[in-house]
């Protein structure tokens, strides 16, 4: 048991291209209830595969926020979402599945940026309700960049979900929208479930 434990773990460490992928997490974005209220939303630690509803306008600890239930996004100049121009206030763009996110689409320069213009029913926009993907370019701690994707649902002031995300983790390689294996394939999983996941794999042997 510890054996396999020890290699399921080391494994992806040593291949020379892994997707960082954080599992299915189904995180809340909670509606604004007024004017001013419940505007803080959710915040994400892109790298760790956190999340927090704690205030961190100055993006310190966290990278995006999404609140209104996902009507409206900021992001730090550490996350750039794939835009419809290169505008730090830009629409955000839906993705197809099977897509590629790489530095063909277009990203906003390494600023706060902003989008309230992302819903609505147009072909590249998120329909309120309806899970779709979006595209992004992160800023890892040791300042290297790299592409990923992040499925949503997102709705015009209610009860939003951030369903997962997946990054290249090698920078400046593009990454196919909803893969979570590359090829050759290799996945290291973030975020508090991997371990019990890779436990529960272990036992299935």
């Amino acid at each position: 048991m510890k054996k396999t434990l020890t290699t399921l773990l080391l494994a992806p460490m040593v291949s020379p291209a892994a997707i960082i992928w954080t599992g299915q997490l189904n995180v809340p974005i909670p509606p604004a209830t007024g004017p001013g209220a419940g505007l803080d939303g959710v915040y994400l630690d892109i790298e760790n595969g956190s999340s927090q509803t704690t205030a961190d306008d100055s993006f310190a600890l966290t990278q995006v926020n999404f609140f209104a239930g996902g009507f409206a996004m900021r992001s730090s100049a550490d996350f750039l979402p794939a835009r419809s121009g290169t505008g730090s206030s830009d629409a955000i763009l839906k993705l197809l599945p099977g897509g590629t996110v790489n530095s063909a689409l277009d990203f906003s320069a390494q600023v706060i940026g902003t989008s309230d213009a992302h819903v609505g029913l147009g072909v590249d926009q998120f329909q309120s309700g309806e899970e779709g993907f979006l595209g992004f370019q992160f800023t890892e701690g040791d300042g290297s960049d790299h592409f990923g994707w992040m499925r949503v649902t997102l709705t015009n002031n209610g009860q939003g979900l951030i369903h997962e995300w997946a990054y290249n983790d090698t920078a400046g390689e593009a990454i196919q929208v909803g893969a979570i294996i590359p090829e050759p394939s290799s996945l290291l999983l973030i975020g508090a479930g991997s371990l019990g996941l890779l436990i529960r794999r272990s036992r299935q042997r």
